[in-house]
């Protein structure tokens, strides 16, 4: 995946997408988290320091495969 966006917008967009597809707001990743930030383009540690940000900051909760969306801002 390569845009001009950094990686908290990707991700935020990816799980809108998610939430769309899958019709709910807490989503089962389609993929592994190594699959996933191999698909951004970044290091997995990165992936997880980002999902890590999204958690503290209240707009996602992250439990194995699955994500539940709390928030769709996309303020930061």
């Amino acid at each position: 995946m390569t845009t001009q966006k950094t990686l908290r917008e990707n991700i935020l967009d990816y799980l809108g997408q998610q939430s769309l597809l899958q019709n709910s707001m807490t989503i089962v990743l389609p993929m592994s988290k190594k699959q996933l930030a191999d698909y951004f383009g970044v290091r997995r540690p990165s992936l997880f320091r980002e999902f890590k940000k999204l958690s503290d900051e209240g707009f996602i909760i992250v439990q194995n495969k699955t994500i539940q969306i709390m928030s769709k801002s996309k303020d930061n």
